[in-house]
């Protein structure tokens, strides 16, 4: 998996966030929950999966990027480390996750996932998933509204869930279905 963590600056973080805003801004208003919208995602990426020939996921993505192997490394990471941030914002443990060094950790944790099965990649995600979703049942309204400083942004413990976690990992999930070829009719939006 490429180092990306010494070229990354704010102005990518900022890009990422429009990417992720877009993206929710764009998608059908089906009135799914948080916890729908991760549960949904995490089945989804166990159907994904399925499409992977052995050996295949370690192709070069068409058009350059990550190969499906290396985005399922990156959706670990990121179920990983934003689950946390959702929970440590919502339960008032930290009022500001510096992002920045959490690319670090990326590139080293996504060296060694990169070498892991994509079944056992899903599996360590859905896990993830789980746990995000079992916190996510128990907070109430107040925990989800708490605000922590993430970056240059200010979100709420919600927003980190939906936007940079759960978007995120439907935009990845996305990404996998295009560049396998498996997705649904119903999955495209317009």
């Amino acid at each position: 998996m490429e180092i990306e963590s010494p070229n990354f600056t704010e102005d990518d973080l900022r890009a990422f966030v429009d990417e992720v805003v877009a993206y929710e801004r764009s998608r059908p208003k089906d009135g799914l929950t948080l916890v729908e919208r991760l549960e949904a995602a995490s089945r989804r990426l166990g159907e994904v999966v399925a499409y992977i020939a052995p050996g295949a996921d370690r192709n070069p993505a068409p058009g350059g990027g990550w190969n499906a192997r290396e985005t399922l490394a990156h959706i670990v990471l990121v179920s990983q480390v934003l689950g946390w941030a959702t929970w440590a914002v919502a339960s008032g443990e930290q009022k500001e996750i510096t992002i920045m060094s959490f690319l670090s950790l990326r590139d080293i944790a996504g060296d060694h996932f990169s070498k892991v099965s994509p079944r056992e990649l899903v599996e360590i995600a859905q896990a993830e998933h789980l746990s995000t979703i079992e916190y996510l049942c128990m907070a109430d309204a107040e925990a989800l509204a708490r605000r922590a400083r993430v970056g240059p942004f200010d979100f709420s413990a919600e927003e980190i869930g939906r936007l940079l976690l759960c978007a995120h990992i439907e935009l990845h999930i996305e990404q996998l279905e295009s560049a396998l070829g498996t997705r649904r009719r119903s999955d495209v939006t317009t």
